[in-house]
């Protein structure tokens, strides 16, 4: 099973029903699976991180204090799991304190980014 990114683990398949060798279209379905089951993988494996990264920034935030800048220092962090996803959250973090057009027009630009991209991944 793998992603674009990386590998998440094997999958192994015995005695087929009727006892015969897989077909083509089962070996199809099980492809389909494996890359279901290791984006599903991967994307709550992000996300687990992402938590503990916030989690991890709040502890360092003073109470009271602003959680950007702590974001951002968990962003640049080469330990961090996921340090794009510390940057991305930083972002959130200073977008919340704009106004709401500039949170309206973020929102849109990053909706258009992720049409684009499933429209390639679409392609493929």
């Amino acid at each position: 099973m793998e992603t674009d990114r990386r590998a998440i683990g094997v999958l192994q398949v015995l005695d087929p029903r009727g006892g015969g060798p897989a077909s083509s279209e089962d070996l199809q379905l099980l492809s389909l699976f494996a890359g279901q089951a290791a984006l599903a993988l991967e994307g709550s494996s992000a996300f687990s991180d992402l938590g503990r990264v916030i989690l991890s920034a709040l502890a360092a935030t003073p109470d009271g204090g602003a959680l950007g800048p702590a974001l951002r220092a968990e962003a640049v962090d080469a330990s961090a799991p996921h340090p794009e996803l510390a940057a991305l959250a930083a972002a959130f973090a200073e977008l919340d304190v704009l106004g709401r057009d500039e949170r309206d027009a973020a929102l849109a630009l990053v909706e258009q980014f992720l049409a684009y991209v499933r429209a390639r991944a679409s392609l493929r």
